[in-house]
């Protein structure tokens, strides 16, 4: 019911924005009845075709992730043991290596770490914020969220998923690395 729903937003934002970069044009070159039956009429066809290529392409994209993959805004969180300091810089060392980085904006007044990605075939792009908290002395805890750069996306292909689970790993993977499992 979650994917229906995407879609059914998803297409009729499609039509919305079709249907008023069409109306005008047509409007003025056939007259309003006119125009406005031939503007609901591209609008549909816009809509079908749309459909045809956007609905096998997400499903493709996302039947091998869990069913929480599709909501377009994604948490996740770790916990490490360190100084704030030490874990900001090397969070931001392993962002700035990262290929699929477009701009990072670093943070340590406010205690977090702002990063874009790149445009793809399927995304404009995300804005993945790192939130550091500091629960103790020596433990760290990072809220990791991704959420579309586009306001109007209603699909994201698993994109944001696919974005903080692949960022929590490089941080779990560098820090149990270096301390020997120290993240919770």
């Amino acid at each position: 019911m979650e994917r229906a729903k995407r879609y059914i937003k998803t297409f009729t934002t499609i039509g919305l924005i079709f249907a008023l970069l069409i109306v005008l044009p047509v409007i003025l070159k056939y007259g309003i009845w006119p125009g406005v039956k031939a503007s609901i009429i591209i609008t549909i066809i816009s809509i079908l075709i749309s459909a045809v290529v956007i609905i096998p392409i997400d499903y493709i994209m996302t039947r091998k992730l869990p069913p929480e993959a599709l909501r377009l805004v994604q948490h996740r969180e770790l916990q490490i043991n360190g100084a704030f300091n030490q874990i900001f810089n090397q969070c931001q060392d392993i962002l700035e290596r990262s290929e699929f980085i477009k701009m990072l904006i670093p943070s340590k007044d406010k205690m977090n770490i702002s990063v874009n990605t790149k445009r793809s075939l399927i995304s404009n792009g995300e804005n993945i914020t790192l939130q550091f908290h500091i629960l103790s002395q020596d433990m760290i805890k990072i809220d990791i969220s991704s959420r579309p750069a586009v306001r109007l996306t209603k699909l994201d292909f698993g994109k944001n998923f696919r974005n903080v689970e692949r960022v929590s790993k490089m941080i779990s993977d560098a820090f149990e690395m270096k301390s020997g499992g120290t993240i919770k």
